[in-house]
Protein backbone atom coordinates (compact mmCIF):
# COMPACT_ATOMS: atom_id res chain seq x y z
CA UNK A 1 0.00 0.00 0.00
CA UNK A 2 1.24 3.64 -1.19
CA UNK A 3 1.87 6.32 1.10
CA UNK A 4 -1.29 8.45 -1.08
CA UNK A 5 -3.75 5.00 0.01
CA UNK A 6 -2.28 5.19 3.57
CA UNK A 7 -3.63 9.39 3.39
CA UNK A 8 -6.89 8.45 1.99
CA UNK A 9 -7.42 5.74 4.58
CA UNK A 10 -6.65 7.66 7.26
CA UNK A 11 -8.77 10.83 5.66
CA UNK A 12 -12.03 7.95 5.43
CA UNK A 13 -11.17 6.76 9.19
CA UNK A 14 -11.25 10.16 10.51
CA UNK A 15 -14.43 11.10 8.44
CA UNK A 16 -15.86 8.12 10.09
CA UNK A 17 -15.23 9.07 13.37
CA UNK A 18 -16.13 12.69 13.08
CA UNK A 19 -19.62 12.08 12.17
CA UNK A 20 -19.80 9.63 14.69
CA UNK A 21 -18.95 11.81 17.19
CA UNK A 22 -21.37 14.83 15.52
CA UNK A 23 -24.30 12.41 15.49
CA UNK A 24 -23.46 11.40 19.20
CA UNK A 25 -23.15 14.95 20.55
CA UNK A 26 -26.75 15.82 18.23
CA UNK A 27 -28.39 12.84 19.86
CA UNK A 28 -27.17 13.94 23.38
CA UNK A 29 -27.47 17.72 22.83
CA UNK A 30 -30.99 17.77 21.49
CA UNK A 31 -31.72 15.21 24.77
CA UNK A 32 -30.96 17.97 26.83
CA UNK A 33 -32.63 20.45 25.49
CA UNK A 34 -35.57 18.34 25.47
CA UNK A 35 -34.95 18.10 29.42
CA UNK A 36 -34.41 21.78 29.40
CA UNK A 37 -37.74 22.34 27.44
CA UNK A 38 -39.54 19.87 29.14
CA UNK A 39 -38.50 21.42 32.39
CA UNK A 40 -39.40 24.95 31.18
CA UNK A 41 -43.24 23.85 30.17
CA UNK A 42 -43.23 21.86 33.80
CA UNK A 43 -42.81 25.12 35.58
CA UNK A 44 -44.59 26.36 33.31
CA UNK A 45 -47.86 24.30 34.11
CA UNK A 46 -46.67 23.24 37.95
CA UNK A 47 -49.67 25.16 39.87
CA UNK A 48 -51.92 25.07 36.64
CA UNK A 49 -54.12 23.02 39.09
CA UNK A 50 -54.58 25.16 41.98
CA UNK A 51 -56.75 27.99 39.75
CA UNK A 52 -60.01 27.54 38.55
CA UNK A 53 -60.59 29.17 34.89
CA UNK A 54 -56.36 28.95 34.54
CA UNK A 55 -56.05 29.35 30.56
CA UNK A 56 -52.53 27.19 31.02
CA UNK A 57 -55.30 24.26 31.91
CA UNK A 58 -56.45 23.93 28.07
CA UNK A 59 -52.85 24.46 27.39
CA UNK A 60 -51.78 21.66 29.23
CA UNK A 61 -54.00 19.92 27.17
CA UNK A 62 -51.65 20.14 24.31
CA UNK A 63 -48.61 19.52 26.18
CA UNK A 64 -46.41 15.97 26.14
CA UNK A 65 -47.43 13.00 28.40
CA UNK A 66 -44.22 13.91 30.27
CA UNK A 67 -45.42 17.23 31.09
CA UNK A 68 -49.21 16.45 32.05
CA UNK A 69 -47.71 13.93 34.18
CA UNK A 70 -44.99 16.11 36.41
CA UNK A 71 -47.85 19.19 36.72
CA UNK A 72 -49.92 16.41 38.06
CA UNK A 73 -47.01 15.08 40.45
CA UNK A 74 -46.10 18.12 41.91
CA UNK A 75 -49.57 19.87 42.06
CA UNK A 76 -50.19 16.68 44.99
CA UNK A 77 -46.32 16.83 46.10
CA UNK A 78 -47.40 20.38 47.29
CA UNK A 79 -50.77 19.46 48.93
CA UNK A 80 -51.45 18.07 52.25
CA UNK A 81 -51.92 14.24 51.55
CA UNK A 82 -54.90 13.54 49.41
CA UNK A 83 -58.27 11.00 50.04
CA UNK A 84 -58.51 9.59 46.85
CA UNK A 85 -56.39 9.47 43.62
CA UNK A 86 -56.95 7.81 40.34
CA UNK A 87 -54.73 6.42 38.47
CA UNK A 88 -54.89 5.93 34.47
CA UNK A 89 -54.84 7.26 31.32
CA UNK A 90 -57.55 8.57 28.40
CA UNK A 91 -60.38 5.64 29.64
CA UNK A 92 -60.12 6.85 32.94
CA UNK A 93 -59.30 10.76 32.69
CA UNK A 94 -62.93 11.76 32.62
CA UNK A 95 -63.51 10.83 36.32
CA UNK A 96 -64.63 14.01 38.62
CA UNK A 97 -64.56 15.07 41.86
CA UNK A 98 -68.56 16.28 41.43
CA UNK A 99 -69.39 13.17 39.61
CA UNK A 100 -67.99 10.35 42.26
CA UNK A 101 -69.45 13.03 44.71
CA UNK A 102 -66.02 13.08 46.76
CA UNK A 103 -63.74 16.00 48.42
CA UNK A 104 -59.82 15.22 48.70
CA UNK A 105 -60.04 13.69 44.92
CA UNK A 106 -57.62 14.08 41.93
CA UNK A 107 -57.70 12.46 38.63
CA UNK A 108 -53.48 11.63 37.98
CA UNK A 109 -54.22 10.07 34.67
CA UNK A 110 -51.96 10.96 32.07
CA UNK A 111 -53.55 10.20 28.32
CA UNK A 112 -51.34 7.88 26.03
CA UNK A 113 -49.38 5.89 29.00
CA UNK A 114 -49.65 2.58 30.81
CA UNK A 115 -50.18 0.89 33.96
CA UNK A 116 -46.33 0.72 34.54
CA UNK A 117 -46.29 4.36 34.62
CA UNK A 118 -49.71 4.73 37.09
CA UNK A 119 -47.24 2.35 39.22
CA UNK A 120 -44.18 4.87 38.79
CA UNK A 121 -46.15 7.81 39.71
CA UNK A 122 -47.13 5.82 42.62
CA UNK A 123 -43.65 5.33 43.50
CA UNK A 124 -43.06 9.14 43.32
CA UNK A 125 -45.67 9.95 45.84
CA UNK A 126 -44.94 7.67 48.00
CA UNK A 127 -41.21 8.81 48.04
CA UNK A 128 -42.78 12.14 49.43
CA UNK A 129 -45.18 10.60 51.60
CA UNK A 130 -48.07 11.93 49.51
CA UNK A 131 -49.47 8.78 48.13
CA UNK A 132 -53.63 8.96 48.70
CA UNK A 133 -55.28 7.49 51.06
CA UNK A 134 -57.16 5.34 48.62
CA UNK A 135 -55.45 4.60 45.32
CA UNK A 136 -57.42 3.50 42.15
CA UNK A 137 -55.49 2.30 39.23
CA UNK A 138 -57.57 1.64 35.87
CA UNK A 139 -55.66 -0.95 33.95
CA UNK A 140 -56.56 -0.60 29.98
CA UNK A 141 -59.08 -3.96 29.12
CA UNK A 142 -56.95 -7.13 28.18
CA UNK A 143 -58.66 -7.02 24.79
CA UNK A 144 -56.37 -3.72 23.91
CA UNK A 145 -53.08 -5.61 24.69
CA UNK A 146 -51.81 -1.52 25.43
CA UNK A 147 -48.73 -2.29 27.88
CA UNK A 148 -45.79 0.71 27.87
CA UNK A 149 -42.88 1.98 29.86
CA UNK A 150 -42.55 5.07 32.16
CA UNK A 151 -42.55 8.71 30.88
CA UNK A 152 -41.47 10.34 33.88
CA UNK A 153 -39.58 13.75 33.02
CA UNK A 154 -36.87 12.79 34.64
CA UNK A 155 -34.40 10.46 32.45
CA UNK A 156 -32.36 9.28 35.39
CA UNK A 157 -35.54 8.33 37.58
CA UNK A 158 -36.36 6.14 34.39
CA UNK A 159 -33.27 4.33 34.41
CA UNK A 160 -33.75 4.29 37.68
CA UNK A 161 -37.15 2.81 38.06
CA UNK A 162 -36.43 0.59 35.24
CA UNK A 163 -33.06 -0.59 36.76
CA UNK A 164 -35.20 -1.67 40.22
CA UNK A 165 -38.19 -3.05 38.20
CA UNK A 166 -35.61 -5.35 36.17
CA UNK A 167 -34.11 -6.64 39.60
CA UNK A 168 -37.37 -7.50 40.82
CA UNK A 169 -38.07 -8.86 37.44
CA UNK A 170 -35.06 -11.08 37.75
CA UNK A 171 -35.61 -12.34 41.25
CA UNK A 172 -39.18 -13.40 40.07
CA UNK A 173 -38.29 -15.28 36.94
CA UNK A 174 -34.51 -15.53 36.44
CA UNK A 175 -31.91 -13.68 34.25
CA UNK A 176 -32.10 -15.62 31.48
CA UNK A 177 -36.27 -15.51 30.65
CA UNK A 178 -36.99 -13.63 27.94
CA UNK A 179 -39.28 -11.25 30.04
CA UNK A 180 -35.63 -9.47 31.11
CA UNK A 181 -34.78 -9.16 26.96
CA UNK A 182 -38.71 -8.13 26.26
CA UNK A 183 -38.42 -5.41 29.08
CA UNK A 184 -34.74 -3.99 28.29
CA UNK A 185 -36.17 -3.49 24.78
CA UNK A 186 -39.00 -1.75 25.81
CA UNK A 187 -36.91 0.33 27.79
CA UNK A 188 -34.13 1.49 24.91
CA UNK A 189 -37.42 1.96 22.90
CA UNK A 190 -39.25 3.84 25.02
CA UNK A 191 -36.37 6.60 25.61
CA UNK A 192 -35.97 6.85 21.86
CA UNK A 193 -39.41 7.43 22.07
CA UNK A 194 -38.81 10.27 24.46
CA UNK A 195 -35.99 11.39 22.45
CA UNK A 196 -37.49 11.71 18.94
CA UNK A 197 -40.48 13.55 20.92
CA UNK A 198 -38.13 16.46 21.42
CA UNK A 199 -37.72 16.72 18.00
CA UNK A 200 -41.30 17.46 17.72
CA UNK A 201 -41.28 21.61 16.72
CA UNK A 202 -45.37 20.78 17.28
CA UNK A 203 -45.50 19.35 20.68
CA UNK A 204 -42.65 22.05 21.64
CA UNK A 205 -44.43 25.09 20.74
CA UNK A 206 -48.20 24.52 20.60
CA UNK A 207 -48.43 23.71 24.78
CA UNK A 208 -47.42 27.70 25.08
CA UNK A 209 -49.22 29.74 22.50
CA UNK A 210 -52.42 28.01 22.38
CA UNK A 211 -55.07 30.00 24.04
CA UNK A 212 -58.48 28.86 25.40
CA UNK A 213 -60.75 28.88 28.49
CA UNK A 214 -59.76 26.25 31.31
CA UNK A 215 -63.37 25.55 32.27
CA UNK A 216 -64.14 24.47 28.60
CA UNK A 217 -62.83 21.37 27.38
CA UNK A 218 -59.76 21.34 28.96
CA UNK A 219 -58.33 20.12 32.27
CA UNK A 220 -60.21 20.58 35.51
CA UNK A 221 -58.60 21.56 38.73
CA UNK A 222 -59.38 18.27 40.03
CA UNK A 223 -57.17 16.52 37.08
CA UNK A 224 -59.82 15.59 34.82
CA UNK A 225 -60.59 16.42 31.10
CA UNK A 226 -63.56 15.81 29.32
CA UNK A 227 -63.57 12.95 26.44
CA UNK A 228 -63.71 14.65 22.94
CA UNK A 229 -62.59 13.48 19.78
CA UNK A 230 -64.05 10.12 20.39
CA UNK A 231 -63.93 7.68 17.23
CA UNK A 232 -66.81 5.75 16.01
CA UNK A 233 -65.74 2.26 16.13
CA UNK A 234 -68.40 -0.09 15.08
CA UNK A 235 -65.96 -3.50 14.70
CA UNK A 236 -63.11 -4.07 17.52
CA UNK A 237 -59.61 -5.74 15.59
CA UNK A 238 -57.63 -7.95 17.49
CA UNK A 239 -54.53 -6.54 18.73
CA UNK A 240 -50.78 -7.85 18.59
CA UNK A 241 -50.33 -9.38 21.48
CA UNK A 242 -47.92 -7.35 23.86
CA UNK A 243 -48.86 -7.52 27.26
CA UNK A 244 -46.36 -9.89 29.33
CA UNK A 245 -47.55 -11.11 32.94
CA UNK A 246 -44.21 -11.67 33.94
CA UNK A 247 -43.54 -7.55 33.66
CA UNK A 248 -46.84 -6.48 35.44
CA UNK A 249 -46.21 -9.41 38.21
CA UNK A 250 -42.92 -6.76 39.04
CA UNK A 251 -45.37 -3.47 39.25
CA UNK A 252 -47.80 -5.55 41.13
CA UNK A 253 -44.88 -6.25 43.68
CA UNK A 254 -43.94 -2.68 43.58
CA UNK A 255 -47.60 -1.82 44.44
CA UNK A 256 -47.56 -4.54 47.24
CA UNK A 257 -44.31 -2.81 48.93
CA UNK A 258 -46.52 0.63 48.44
CA UNK A 259 -49.36 -0.44 50.45
CA UNK A 260 -47.25 -2.46 52.95
CA UNK A 261 -44.71 0.93 53.62
CA UNK A 262 -48.16 3.96 53.31
CA UNK A 263 -51.00 1.71 54.56
CA UNK A 264 -53.02 2.73 52.09
CA UNK A 265 -55.42 0.93 50.30
CA UNK A 266 -55.26 -0.32 46.23
CA UNK A 267 -58.28 -0.89 43.58
CA UNK A 268 -56.97 -1.94 40.45
CA UNK A 269 -59.89 -2.67 38.16
CA UNK A 270 -60.28 -3.37 33.99
CA UNK A 271 -61.69 -0.36 32.10
CA UNK A 272 -64.76 -1.36 30.16
CA UNK A 273 -65.17 -2.17 26.96
CA UNK A 274 -68.65 -2.07 25.02
CA UNK A 275 -69.21 -4.98 23.01
CA UNK A 276 -72.19 -6.61 22.09
CA UNK A 277 -73.50 -9.54 24.79
CA UNK A 278 -73.07 -12.46 22.34
CA UNK A 279 -68.76 -11.47 21.82
CA UNK A 280 -66.55 -14.69 22.47
CA UNK A 281 -63.59 -14.01 24.59
CA UNK A 282 -60.56 -14.85 22.81
CA UNK A 283 -58.39 -17.40 24.72
CA UNK A 284 -55.41 -15.17 25.34
CA UNK A 285 -57.27 -12.16 26.77
CA UNK A 286 -59.05 -14.95 28.90
CA UNK A 287 -56.04 -16.25 29.56
CA UNK A 288 -54.54 -12.63 30.59
CA UNK A 289 -57.14 -12.12 32.74
CA UNK A 290 -57.13 -15.42 34.64
CA UNK A 291 -53.27 -14.67 35.30
CA UNK A 292 -53.60 -11.05 36.36
CA UNK A 293 -56.07 -12.09 39.07
CA UNK A 294 -54.04 -14.53 40.47
CA UNK A 295 -51.23 -11.72 40.60
CA UNK A 296 -54.09 -9.63 42.53
CA UNK A 297 -54.92 -12.54 44.80
CA UNK A 298 -51.35 -12.96 45.71
CA UNK A 299 -49.96 -9.26 46.15
CA UNK A 300 -53.88 -9.05 48.08
CA UNK A 301 -54.39 -6.35 45.90
CA UNK A 302 -58.43 -5.60 45.20
CA UNK A 303 -59.52 -6.36 41.79
CA UNK A 304 -61.57 -5.68 39.66
CA UNK A 305 -61.82 -7.97 36.14
CA UNK A 306 -64.10 -8.26 33.41
CA UNK A 307 -67.57 -7.03 32.36
CA UNK A 308 -68.95 -8.72 35.46
CA UNK A 309 -66.40 -6.26 38.05
CA UNK A 310 -67.72 -2.91 37.30
CA UNK A 311 -71.00 -2.83 35.00
CA UNK A 312 -71.72 0.23 33.29
CA UNK A 313 -75.28 1.41 31.60
CA UNK A 314 -73.50 3.38 28.17
CA UNK A 315 -75.76 5.36 26.80
CA UNK A 316 -77.90 4.74 23.27
CA UNK A 317 -75.55 6.04 20.55
CA UNK A 318 -72.44 6.38 22.48
CA UNK A 319 -69.79 6.20 19.87
CA UNK A 320 -66.50 5.11 21.29
CA UNK A 321 -66.63 1.12 22.47
CA UNK A 322 -63.12 1.82 24.71
CA UNK A 323 -63.91 4.96 26.16
CA UNK A 324 -66.62 4.93 28.90
CA UNK A 325 -68.56 8.25 29.17
CA UNK A 326 -67.96 10.02 32.24
CA UNK A 327 -71.44 9.79 34.40
CA UNK A 328 -71.39 6.28 34.08
CA UNK A 329 -67.85 5.50 35.00
CA UNK A 330 -68.17 8.07 37.84
CA UNK A 331 -71.31 5.95 38.80
CA UNK A 332 -69.92 2.47 39.18
CA UNK A 333 -66.36 3.86 40.40
CA UNK A 334 -68.94 5.76 43.27
CA UNK A 335 -70.75 2.80 44.39
CA UNK A 336 -68.02 0.75 44.91
CA UNK A 337 -65.44 2.82 46.54
CA UNK A 338 -68.75 4.36 48.86
CA UNK A 339 -68.92 0.38 49.69
CA UNK A 340 -65.17 -0.03 50.79
CA UNK A 341 -62.46 -1.94 49.31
Amino acid sequence: MGLSDRKHNKWEFSKIAASRIFVTVFILGVFVAGLVWDNVLSSRFGEVFETRGNPDLARLEHASATSVMRSKLDHAIRQPRLDIGLFGNSRAIQVRSEGLGLSGFFNFSVPGTSFLNSVQMLSVLEEHNRTPETVVISIDHFFHEFDGMSVHPSAFTRLEYFVDSTSSLIGLVGIDNRSVVRFAWRFVWNEWQQLSGFLNGARVLTPLFTKGDGDQGGYQIDGSRPLHNLAETTILTKQTPAIDLNILAASMRRLAAIMEISGVEILVYESPLLVPDNRVIGQREASLRSGFQVLCDQYKIDCILGASGLPLTWPDGWLDPTHAPSRALEEALATRVSAGL
